[in-house]
């Protein structure tokens, strides 16, 4: 794989590992720093909130840094070229073969996905888990008219699924493939049904064009990605020039 070695993004992307063990450090601190102005210092409310306000970035640390670890090992896995890396959004941008593809990793918890659940999806309970998102740009126009996040009933659990995320594992169900991609790609069901964590693959709007996209449940793994990607480069290739065409 290559990574880009200049910027301030890449340096983040390669030390996830370091941050993450920097931010449980700075974890294990907090209540020595508490105890200490509760002894030493008068314990205002000002202060109170200080460490509050603390704790609260620290949580977001560690989870940036989780998912920061989590994409470079993905991207390492997939032996791909690294082209981009959103830090705050947690998207990478790789380079498999002749087309580019974008890889979301969306936590229940970061500053980013807190922005969408609080301005896109509503009420807590329609906040979708942990999950992939994986997508290549489509040339030209196609009928599509819901961006990424309106797609997320298809990635969130279900019943007892959403009070034991963490608990239940990956949940059976079918892959959904929207009608306009079916009419244009119909064997993709045969292609892509042995992609287990794969749960939607259908065309979206991303900046005004047309996506492909696809999700995957928490449990997806590189392999499985890499399945995905090549799944997307087959449908986008037949979509771009379909038979008839050739």
């Amino acid at each position: 794989m290559y990574t880009p070695t200049h910027g301030r993004k890449w340096w983040l992307l390669r030390n996830g590992r370091t941050l993450l063990c920097g931010g449980i450090l700075l974890l294990v601190l907090l209540p020595v720093l508490c105890f200490y102005f509760m002894i030493v210092v008068s314990f205002s409310v000002f202060v109170w909130a200080a460490l509050v306000i603390l704790f609260t970035m620290d949580i977001l640390w560690i989870k940036h840094a989780s998912c920061y670890r989590t994409l470079y090992c993905m991207a390492e896995e997939l032996r791909c070229t690294l082209e981009d890396f959103d830090p705050l959004r947690l998207i990478i941008k790789v380079r498999k073969g002749t087309g580019s593809y974008f890889i979301l990793f969306h936590p229940y918890v970061s500053f980013y996905s807190m922005w969408i659940a609080m301005t896109r999806l509503g009420p807590v309970w329609n906040v979708p888990s942990r999950h992939y998102q994986v997508w290549t740009p489509l040339k030209g126009s196609y009928p599509a008219t819901r961006d990424r996040y309106g797609f997320m009933e298809y990635v969130r659990p279900s019943g007892i699924g959403r009070l034991f995320p963490y608990i239940l594992s990956a949940q059976k169900r079918e892959i959904v493939f929207d009608e306009e991609l079916m009419k244009r790609v119909p064997h993709l069901h045969d292609t892509a049904r042995n992609i287990s964590s794969l749960r939607f693959m259908g065309l979206a709007v991303e900046k005004k064009k047309t996506i492909l996209l696809g999700l995957l449940t928490r449990f997806a793994d590189s392999l499985q990605v890499s399945q995905t990607l090549e799944v997307l480069k087959k449908a986008a290739d037949e979509i771009e020039h379909p038979p008839s065409e050739r």
